[in-house]
Parts: structure tokens; sequence; C-alpha cells
């Protein structure tokens, strides 16, 4: 319970959450799916059920790494993280791309596209600005 607490949190350190949940977890829910759906592929009840809590591991699984990404002294590997958790879930919302309308698909497409540009300015972008604003600073301060 502690552990589940701590990844809600973001408290966890980024190799926990991203071991536990991001390939742990997620592995045994695609594997649980893969397994009901060659056990029992004629019961579609049960399969909506194990896709359901499987949708909701995975949902925690993505909270919890995108709270603890940070939780690391290598700033770029925080970025990393999130940058695959933002590419993974537009790439999750693209495979519902075929079963819109035509014009809710440009809306999507443009929102995706719109999001990972931001992605990119946000996480790469924005540190490297900053990095450079401190450096300025602490020379200014050191040459008076």
């Amino acid at each position: 319970m502690k552990l589940i607490n701590g990844f809600v949190s973001g408290r966890e350190s980024l190799w926990k959450a991203f071991l536990i949940l991001g390939l742990l977890a997620n592995f045994t829910v695609g594997f649980t799916i893969a397994l009901f759906i060659q056990i029992a592929p004629d019961n579609p009840l049960l399969l909506q059920l194990v896709v359901a809590v499987g949708l909701v591991i995975a949902i925690f699984a993505w909270v919890g790494q995108w709270r603890c990404a940070f939780n690391t002294k290598y700033f770029f590997l925080g970025a990393l993280l999130r940058t695959w958790l933002l590419v993974g879930a537009l790439a999750a919302i693209g495979n519902l791309l075929p079963i819109l309308p035509a014009w809710a698909r440009s809306a999507v497409g443009m929102l995706i596209a719109g999001l990972v540009l931001f992605a990119i300015a946000y996480y790469f972008i924005a540190p490297v600005r900053d990095y450079v604003r401190l450096q300025i600073y602490k020379r200014k301060n050191l040459c008076k």
C-alpha cells in the first residue's frame, strides 16, 4: 500500500516507477488480456471485464510514471519518459481514429500534432533556456 501511495503522490524514484509500473504492470496486463482472448473467445462479458480492469491498471501505471518522472538526478531521463508516455497516449488515441468521422479525424490529428510540438518545446527547449538564463545570472553576480 505504501508503494501504491508513493506512485500516486509521485514520491517514488524513476527507476521503480519505470520498472514496476512501466514494464511489469503493462506486461502483466497485456499478457492477461491475450490469455483471456485465447481461453474464452466466446465469452465477451468476461473479456470486457478483463479489458476494463486492464485499462484501470494501465491508467494507474501511466499516472504513476508521469508523476515520478523527475525523481532522478538526470533531468533528461524524466523528460524522455514523459515524452514516451505522451507519444504512447497519442498512439492509443490514434488507434481509435478509423472509427471516427473524417472531420473528427482531422481535428484529432491537429490536436495530436499540437500536443507533440508542445511536448517538444516544453521538455527540451524550456530547460535549455532556463539553464542558459541561470548561467548568465551566475556570471553577472560573479562579475560584481
